[in-house]
């Protein structure tokens, strides 16, 4: 007589915090896949490929890092490649090797929690906790310079998305948006919304 003995445990799947698709062409030549990168509320990053629908790579989870934002920007350094940038409650913006997942660098910046982030080219822009947008320039493939910054409010920042070649849209804990010029480094219109 044989005898059988399992144990059953709870469960718990992470968040989806964060979603970004490659572009499907940079340089006019297609980029593979696998193009979808996630990212969790446990911190892990992982990558899926969008044809099959199968998981190609995974990060570990760490406790003292929140994925908010990933961002694929196109490498000026290697034509046909993208580049993965994430940011987080961790403070930081890193970017991650597509091709092993490692965390290849790290910078901190220097408002805090960073909510959202969005890409232009090859600028990064964050928005924080101390209600500023951080500009960051990726050009060099070996470093992440922030290049500048926006104080957008006095409260959280949110939310930020690029507009044309010039704007960048601003939303606040305090409900309120905000549209910057960066070229001229000015606020053009602000609105109040209803809470």
């Amino acid at each position: 007589m044989e005898i059988l003995r399992t144990r059953l445990c709870q469960w718990r799947p992470s968040s989806v915090d964060a979603l970004a698709v490659a572009p499907e062409k940079c340089d006019e030549e297609y980029i593979p896949e696998p193009r979808l990168a996630l990212g969790r509320g446990n911190g892990s990053v992982e990558l899926w490929d969008t044809s099959l629908w199968t998981l190609h790579q995974c990060t570990p989870g760490h406790e003292r890092r929140s994925i908010r934002s990933l961002v694929w920007v196109p490498s000026a350094a290697a034509p046909k490649k993208a580049r993965l940038f994430s940011a987080g409650l961790h403070r930081e913006v890193t970017e991650w090797d597509p091709r092993t997942l490692v965390a290849i660098l790290s910078v901190t910046s220097g408002g805090g929690p960073i909510w959202s982030l969005t890409s232009r080219g090859t600028s990064l822009y964050g928005a924080c906790e101390d209600g500023s947008v951080r500009f960051f320039d990726v050009k060099d493939s070996e470093d992440i310079m922030m290049s500048g910054r926006v104080q957008a409010f006095k409260s959280r920042v949110l939310s930020v998305a690029t507009y044309q070649e010039d704007y960048l849209f601003v939303g606040g804990s305090q409900s309120q948006l905000a549209k910057w010029s960066i070229r001229t480094n000015t606020c053009e219109a602000t609105m109040n919304l209803e809470k």
